[in-house]
């Protein structure tokens, strides 16, 4: 139990970042914050991948050609709405945003 609640905080930690790294970089287009953002998480994502690839083999080129596009879609321009938010609005969003989790999860009760 530890482990998973330590691995929860982390996870926190880590998306406490979407709203400070804009504050810290106000000067750079949300565009290249959103694409840099999605390149560093491919990064870590395909040698992972890789480790299991043998759960991936199944897919066809149109299934990964589908949540290729779906991540960009889903992803990138989420995030560049979300950076475009935080830069026009300041901290009000960050506030209202960050309670998404909160109020998503709410109804979750641990299955057994």
């Amino acid at each position: 139990m530890l482990s998973g609640v330590l691995y929860g905080l982390g996870a926190c930690v880590l998306w406490g970042f979407v709203y400070l790294v804009p504050l810290v970089l106000p000067d750079y287009d949300p565009v290249i914050i959103a694409t840099a953002r999605y390149i560093s998480f491919g990064l870590v994502a395909v040698p992972l991948m890789w480790m299991q690839r043998h759960e991936f083999a199944h897919y066809t080129l149109k299934d990964w050609g589908t949540a290729c596009a779906l991540g960009v879609l889903g992803n990138c321009v989420y995030y560049w709405l979300l950076l475009n938010c935080i830069n026009m609005a300041g901290a009000p969003c960050r506030h209202v945003h960050g309670a998404y989790p909160c109020a998503c999860c709410g109804d979750c009760k641990p299955q057994r």
